[in-house]
Parts: C-alpha cells; structure tokens; sequence
C-alpha cells in the first residue's frame, strides 16, 4: 500500500500544480492554445484543485476505504477518454501547442490511473494472503 500512497501523493501534486498555473495564468495559456477565452482553463483549474485534494484524501484512507482509490481512478479514465474525445473531434481547435499539452497530460492522467489500480490491486491481494496465513 505505500507504493500506492505514493503515485496517488504524486497524483495529488501533479494535479494540484497544474490546476493551480491554469487559474493564475489563464490568459497565458489561452493566448498559447489559441483559444479566445481563459475562463474555461480557470473552471478547469478549480476542478483540477479539487480532485487534488480527494486524491490526497482517498490516498490517507486507501487501506480502510479502498472505493476512494476507485473513484480516482475512474475519474482518471474519464479525464483520458474526454482527452482523446477533444483531440479527434478537434472540439476547441486549439493550437498544435495546446493539442500537445492535451495529449501528454493524457498520457501521464493514464499512467497514474494504471499505477494506482496495479498498486490498490497488488495492496488488496497482499492484504488478502496476509488473511489467509
């Protein structure tokens, strides 16, 4: 489980900073992505602040309340399916800069979600021999 605290810790900070620049510089970032307004990114920002704060949560109490994890998880798969949603559909034409952030943000949003779901399932069944000993 202390494999798992960590990625979800990492998860919790990578998530948080991001959300934290989207909301301070907003403007920036739209001006870069070409995209006419900054207010999504900062919606985005508070959203990314939130989950922050559920992924540190979930991650102190993944040993008693393993649904938590789950939930962050499933999260994470729905913030990659609507990534890949948004780069096929080419919904807010963003620049290729934007279409880049988008993408490897995906790709890292998929690598925590892997991580945890391996480490919850790894805690779980390390749980479950330790039982049955």
């Amino acid at each position: 489980m202390e494999r798992l605290k960590k990625v979800m810790f990492v998860n919790a900070l990578s998530s948080g900073a991001t959300g934290l620049l989207l909301i301070v510089l907003s403007e920036n970032i739209a001006e870069l992505f070409k995209v006419s307004n900054g207010i999504p990114l900062v919606a985005v920002g508070a959203f990314l602040v939130a989950f922050a704060c559920l992924v540190y949560y979930a991650s102190r109490r993944s040993q008693e309340k393993p649904q938590g994890v789950k939930l962050v998880i499933t999260l994470d798969i729905i913030w990659v399916l609507v990534s890949v949603l948004i780069l096929i559909t080419d919904a807010f034409r963003l620049s290729p800069v934007g279409n880049l952030a988008v993408s490897l943000v995906a790709i890292w949003v998929a690598l925590m979600a892997y991580l945890q779901h391996r480490y919850l399932r790894d805690g779980s069944s390390n749980t479950k021999n330790l039982v049955n000993t």
